[in-house]
């Protein structure tokens, strides 16, 4: 997983490394607002809120598994 910030730090862009050879579907939470992205590739973009954000990811394999990254804090 990759995490950058757009310009001015008010957005905040994740994308997976993998690929739909590997993954199903992908889960991402920023305070609390949750996205389903079924198509590579896998990333989001959000707003930055307030002082602080955490961003959850999940994912369906294509094996059938659920796989979760640990979720993120970011502070301003």
């Amino acid at each position: 997983m990759r995490v950058g910030f757009g310009r001015a730090a008010n957005n905040v862009f994740v994308y997976l490394t993998q690929d739909d050879t590997q993954l199903r579907k992908v889960w991402f939470t920023v305070d609390g607002r949750t996205t389903e992205d079924t198509d590579y590739p896998f990333e989001h973009t959000a707003p930055i809120d307030g002082e602080r954000t955490e961003i959850t990811v999940k994912a369906l394999t294509r094996q059938g598994r659920i796989i979760e990254w640990e979720t993120l804090e970011l502070k301003k």
